[in-house]
């Protein structure tokens, strides 16, 4: 974890003057991952018709560095439950648990010149841990 750390920060641009580094930031990443239809976006969600889903999760931003390419740092967690085949209001067949550390580089400098006012692009990487399991016993 620490020579992550070390290098998320041997890749990051020199600070401007005027620009400080942000320690837990209100905003994880430029681009909100919870707009993402994936489904492992991090955001409470339930859905029912004919099987139940529910989704619950949220992205913490850990470090925020400012620059022409701001660099992010941000811890991810998800539990999702569904049914798989019953068809009951609440899902009990199937877990899964998502745990991920991400960094991310917003292109500041380039997006809003390229594509337009408010246009943000960010690329990113992530580490991290995935654990699926049926929560029951197949009953035949």
């Amino acid at each position: 974890m620490a020579g992550l750390l070390l290098l998320a920060a041997a890749l990051v641009p020199r600070r401007a003057a005027a620009e400080a580094t942000e320690a837990l930031p209100a905003e994880a990443h430029a681009i909100s991952r919870s707009a993402s239809a994936s489904r492992d976006a991090p955001v409470l969600e339930y859905a029912y018709g004919p099987r139940a889903q529910l989704s619950l999760g949220g992205t913490v931003g850990l470090l925020r560095v400012p620059r022409a390419v701001s660099f992010h740092l941000a811890l991810g967690a998800l539990a999702a439950f569904e049914n798989a085949q019953q068809d009951g209001p609440l899902p009990d067949e199937l877990g899964r648990l998502v745990i991920d550390l991400d960094t991310s580089w917003s292109l500041d400098c380039w997006a809003p010149r390229a594509l337009g006012a408010g246009a943000a692009v960010e690329l990113g990487t992530g580490l991290g841990f995935e654990r699926a399991r049926e929560l029951r016993g197949s009953e035949a």
